[in-house]
């Protein structure tokens, strides 16, 4: 795989996800956001709860809930969790559900500085209402941790290694899974400290003038660089500049002032602001989410004609017609080709009186009415169509839907012939690789039953053993007599052999 380019991290983005206690996953451990996740295991072993934690996210997102996850949406509902307590884990020892990522991010807009960090939110509930109770960040070595009540209201805060105390008051403003400090004044306080702090290594003579233009050019990243920002400084701070000079970036007191520009970020507004940077990276995501679900609604005749656009399919394919129908003509003839090339067959939504219907037409002189080309093909369709509009996320210039990060796929493979499912998998694969190519993190989340297409993602690698590096496959399953489950995750070898694969799985 080629190695990311700046250009991956100009934004912070989500490169994992963990769930803990969610549902029959007692814990996934950390599963990397590659360009191709498949979620392979028995009936009920939890491989729709993982994936359906997406357009769970989505939902949550989108209808601006006042819990950390809209377990049930009434708007637009692209899945039903019931509440909380039907999605907590049954036996978990501690009624939490935890959901924790890592994410890279820039720690200044121009810097060349990244991080890696992480974060945890552990979600509980009390008298019917979910919250975010402990929200935990760790980042270039440091933990912080912030606790609240049933109100929101902030009832303890900890920053590893800083003995600085900072009064709590107030509610907490949450962006879902994450808090936003903006209307508490701790960036205020942190300030005040840092004040502090830098005076102690200045002349007396020093005026709050010059500790305040120290403090300002005071920026968080790692020991060096915060050391690097702190001698930001020009004319009238000579003595501060000696000190610092005489420090290792290890030194406490370095360390302490860097602790504090961590503090004063959070709701600092212009300045870096680690919670805003991760609710950005999470928005990007869910947002993002396009999810297309189990059930696909069967093929009809005749659509009614709506005079809307549509952004992208809905999770049963319900709005297909109209999405076809709505693209202009010369996406109109892109997305046919596109289906052809992959799939060997092509389909046009076409007006007939006040109706639209779906013609398909397999290479011969004779187009066929949808409903009379199998099953199999309607259920094909409507992946394929959300699937190209994501590889044309830059060419739709019309469409104002957020750019497309996760595809969630349950089944795709239903009612194919074998053949149908190869030619899935090299579809999926040419997406992932465009995606790459263009810089633009996408991630394909797969459920799927096929023995044909992981057989193919097999081939695949072993024609290129760099697209290892690309796929994970996550395998799902209960021990007897057991509501948990257990998730491996699986990894091809340079041969296209899937290592550690329980034998005889698709064999029973």
């Amino acid at each position: 795989m080629l190695a990311p380019t700046r250009a991956w991290y100009e934004r912070p983005v989500l490169r994992s996800l963990r769930l803990q206690n969610f549902r029959s996953l007692r814990d996934t451990g950390d599963v990397e956001l590659r360009p191709i996740i498949l979620l392979v295991g028995a009936n009920s072993s939890g491989k729709s709860s993982f994936l359906r934690f997406f357009p769970l996210l989505k939902q949550t997102a989108e209808a601006n809930s006042r819990s950390p996850l809209l377990w049930f949406g009434e708007e637009r509902g692209l899945v039903d969790f019931q509440d909380f307590e039907n999605t907590l884990s049954r036996g978990a020892t501690v009624p939490e559900i935890i959901v924790s990522g890592r994410l890279k991010i820039p720690l200044i807009n121009g810097a060349s500085e990244s991080a890696e960090c992480q974060f945890h939110s552990h979600i509980t509930a009390e008298e019917g209402r979910s919250f975010v109770r402990r929200f935990q960040y760790e980042c270039m070595d440091e933990e912080f941790v912030a606790c609240f009540a049933s109100n929101r209201s902030l009832t303890s805060l900890a920053l590893t290694g800083l003995e600085a105390v900072i009064d709590l008051d107030g509610q907490v403003i949450f962006d879902n899974l994450v808090p936003d400090f903006t209307i508490t004044d701790i960036n205020l306080q942190a300030d005040e400290l840092l004040h502090d702090r830098i005076s102690q290594h200045t002349h007396r003579a020093t005026g709050m003038d010059k500790i305040e233009d120290i403090a300002e050019s005071i920026r968080y990243g790692s020991a060096g660089y915060v050391q690097q920002t702190m001698l930001e400084v020009y004319g009238g701070a000579k003595k501060w500049i000696e000190n610092v000079q005489a420090l290792d970036p290890s030194d406490p007191y370095i360390q302490e002032i860097k602790r504090l520009a961590f503090l004063r970020a959070l709701g600092g507004g212009e300045r870096w602001d680690p919670m805003a940077q991760l609710s950005s990276a999470l928005s990007d995501l869910a947002h993002g989410v396009r999810y297309i679900g189990p059930f696909r609604r069967a093929p009809a005749r005749f659509y009614r004609q709506q005079e809307v656009s549509v952004d992208e399919i809905d999770a049963t394919g319900s709005n297909l017609a109209m999405f076809l129908y709505s693209l202009e003509e010369r996406d109109r003839s892109a997305f046919s080709s596109w289906v052809y090339e992959h799939f060997g067959f092509n389909v046009r939504a076409e007006r007939r009186d006040a109706q639209v219907v779906l013609r398909v037409n397999t290479g011969t002189k004779s187009n066929f009415d949808l409903t009379d080309m199998g099953f199999g093909i309607s259920q094909l369709l409507p992946v394929a169509p959300q699937c190209w509009l994501s590889s044309q996320r830059r060419s739709i210039r019309h469409r104002n839907s957020s750019a497309p990060s996760l595809l969630a796929i349950e089944q795709p493979e239903l009612h194919l012939h074998p053949h149908h499912q190869f030619q899935l998998a090299d579809m999926f694969m040419g997406l992932a690789n465009a995606a790459r190519d263009t810089q633009q993190p996408l991630t394909l989340c797969i459920e799927t039953h096929s023995e044909a297409m992981i057989h193919r993602f097999g081939e695949l690698v072993a024609e290129d053993p760099r697209r290892r590096e690309d796929i994970t496959v996550l395998f799902f399953e209960k021990a007897p007599d057991s509501d948990t489950s257990t998730v491996r995750q699986i990894q091809f070898d340079a041969e296209g052999v899937l290592q550690n694969w329980p034998i005889g799985f698709f064999r029973g």
